[in-house]
């Protein structure tokens, strides 16, 4: 909220993604954080600086369509793109948590497919894990995607990443959400395990998410 991200160049160097962020919203540890980690499938920052209202992060900028964007061409993928970009983002994420935080937006949005497969995009409202609920922006992330925790109820853990990672993995199954009673296929007891309201109901980790997709069906074989 309130932000904004632009593609720039930087003395004529570039492209460059640049995501301006309201100081009252932005978690320095977060970018920190990510600056630390080496994972392909995350944003690289490049720099941080900040201005009397904004924090300013640039980073590398990788071209790709947004799941959303294919969804809406295609109307889903198939199930071995979805289970492989799945699981891709769970690598990603996985990396993220072990770094202590969580990224409380994944969406189809916020998925780019890129030449070398899914990246993770926009940490904007991202947090440390057990951070309390802001009152300054007390309901945060995509509507249909966010966790119930998300809407003032609870802290944020990865169990709340996990909540997300069940929709998106449905919405890339269906193009819909898991209320449409669109897919009854052999994922879906998976994707309903991620999307209980209550944390503890939920994976415990992303990795034994990663795992349990992988183990239900080779990404070759999947249907």
């Amino acid at each position: 909220p309130g932000g904004r991200t632009e593609i720039v160049t930087i003395d004529g160097i570039g492209p460059y993604l640049r995501k301006k962020i309201p100081l009252s919203l932005v978690d320095r540890r977060v970018w920190v954080s990510l600056s630390e980690c080496d994972n392909p499938r995350l944003p690289h920052v490049v720099a941080t600086y900040e201005t009397p209202d904004e924090f300013v992060v640039v980073l590398e900028f990788v071209p790709g369509d947004t799941v959303s964007e294919v969804v809406s061409a295609q109307g889903h993928l198939s199930a071995p793109n979805a289970v492989r970009t799945i699981c891709e983002v769970c690598e990603a994420i996985s990396d993220l948590h072990r770094k202590g935080i969580v990224h409380c937006d994944i969406s189809p949005r916020n998925v780019l497919l890129a030449a070398d497969g899914a990246h993770i995009i926009d940490l904007g409202i991202a947090r440390p894990v057990g951070t309390e609920p802001s009152l300054e922006a007390p309901v945060l992330g995509t509507h249909g995607f966010a966790a119930p925790e998300q809407y003032g109820f609870g802290q944020s853990d990865p169990r709340t990443d996990i909540y997300a990672l069940g929709i998106t993995f449905y919405y890339m199954l269906t193009g819909d959400y898991p209320d449409s009673g669109k897919y009854a296929g052999k994922y879906y007891d998976i994707i309903t395990k991620c999307i209980q309201l209550a944390k503890e109901d939920r994976y415990p980790t992303v990795d034994e998410l990663r795992k349990v997709i992988q183990e239900r069906g080779t990404i070759a074989g999947s249907n």
